[in-house]
């Protein structure tokens, strides 16, 4: 049976952890997870702090789980959406630090106001928001990010964006520095 409200905890060692899901939260999260300067040891601390918190006495909660795997397995499950997350190498198309303003920008033309101004607001609404979003600006840009990943044929309006707003549509990696680079020559 399909379960109607938005989760607030998850099951680990068998009882239910409250966890922080407000969409701020798991943005910081997701930018820990893809930073090439953290170790995986330390991406995985900062999942579980970030996702289970902090106890009053300044301890992380997580420390009291026996199965510390299963907690960080809820947590992408949560973080995915409600699937079970599956690593795959899939070209990159959303920078979250990088993407944050147009990001949303795109939710709050969904929401007519400031998703920023919320207290709070849960990461799955949120998601749900950004899933509903129509012509956008984080709409075009990713929808060039693809096509550039994919080796498609870029039409004008395609190239006019890109030679408009390259500190946009080029994330900003290695990979993606030596890509522009080969793309535009070095300028």
């Amino acid at each position: 049976m399909i379960n109607l409200e938005l989760p607030k905890t998850l099951t680990v060692d068998g009882i239910e952890r409250p966890i922080d899901a407000d969409f701020r939260n798991i943005i910081k999260i997701n930018i820990a997870l893809v930073d090439e300067k953290i170790s995986n040891t330390e991406k995985g601390i900062i999942l579980l702090n970030r996702m289970y918190g902090i106890d009053e006495k300044g301890n992380s909660n997580y420390l009291k789980f026996k199965n510390k795997q299963e907690a960080i397995n809820q947590a992408l499950w949560f973080i995915d959406w409600g699937k079970e997350y599956k690593e795959e190498k899939k070209p990159k198309l959303t920078d979250w630090e990088q993407d944050f303003n147009m990001i949303c920008s795109a939710v709050n033309k969904v929401i007519k106001t400031e998703v920023r101004d919320f207290d709070f607001l849960h990461w799955w609404t949120f998601l749900g928001y950004l899933s509903e979003r129509s012509e956008c600006l984080y709409s075009t840009v990713t929808q060039i990010r693809e096509k550039l990943a994919n080796n498609e044929k870029l039409d004008k309006f395609d190239k006019k964006v890109i030679r408009e707003n390259r500190e946009l549509i080029f994330i900003k990696d290695e990979n993606s520095i030596e890509f522009e680079a080969e793309l535009f020559g070095s300028d």
